[in-house]
């Protein structure tokens, strides 16, 4: 007589491990789909295209004619394709990301009939929900003011200047001294690179002290008191506290 032991197994835990596995499945075919749905929008469509034409056609045009003065258009092609596809990543990582939170309460089979049906569509936002986006766009409205304000060339010249630099440095190793422009020009690059990424992390550290703000005061605050209010003076008076803006 064979006596087969069979293993008890939790059906709650293999009901667990099952649901991990489709919610995996189905967030990475929507990021799939939210990926060629972003390619759709004209902007990024024609901002990849104008850069891959750039990029191409400098390069071709510098090789032809011997000049590395052509290969200025054809870099600026390839700094808009990456912009392009950079973009197309943030946008999808938002929807894929919001998808989640909002289908986080779906159990397996309305989950499972998602996924048969390719159904990416992001379910309509709760009350509270809607309440948070409101100040969400509020303090992106609030970055908006800062960088427009704050970081416009007249009060944050650095990577134009860093530019320029990297300019010069082309043209000084063309007509004068190859080994001092390039040196020059690797100054130029690092100044304009290193000027870009403190501008943009100060520019995303607005937003998040905003909607920090905003969240910590509460949606009535919002409501009553900062939603018509002017975002570059809301940021002045209430975030920063600087009584000079008080008055105005």
């Amino acid at each position: 007589m064979i006596r087969i032991s069979l293993k008890e197994v939790s059906l709650d835990e293999v009901t667990e491990r099952d649901y991990a596995q489709l919610r995996r499945r189905f967030l990475k075919d929507a990021k799939r789909h939210y990926s060629k749905e972003a390619w759709k929008d004209r902007y990024l469509k024609g901002l990849a295209c104008v850069g891959a034409g750039l990029g191409a056609g400098g390069t071709a045009l510098a090789y032809v004619f011997d000049s590395s003065w052509i290969m200025i258009p054809a870099l600026a092609g390839v700094v808009n394709m990456c912009q392009a596809y950079a973009q197309k990543r943030e946008a999808t990582g938002i929807m894929v990301e919001a998808l989640d939170r909002r289908t986080s309460g779906l159990g397996y089979a309305e989950l499972e009939k998602r996924v048969t049906a390719a159904d990416y569509s992001i379910p309509e936002p709760s009350e509270d929900e809607m309440k948070q986006m409101m100040m969400d766009r509020y303090a992106l409205k609030v970055m908006a003011a800062v960088a427009e304000k704050d970081f416009r060339l007249t009060r944050y010249p650095w990577p134009v200047a860093g530019g320029g630099i990297a300019a010069y440095g082309i043209y000084q190793g063309m007509t004068d001294d190859p080994i001092a422009g390039g040196f020059t020009l690797a100054m130029g690059s690092l100044v304009f690179l290193a000027s870009n990424v403190f501008k943009k992390r100060r520019i995303a550290n607005v937003a998040r002290r905003a909607s920090a703000f905003l969240k910590e005061k509460g949606f009535a605050f919002f409501d009553s008191y900062v939603r018509r209010k002017d975002p570059y003076m809301f940021w002045q008076v209430n975030v920063l506290g600087n009584r000079e803006y008080a008055g105005s």
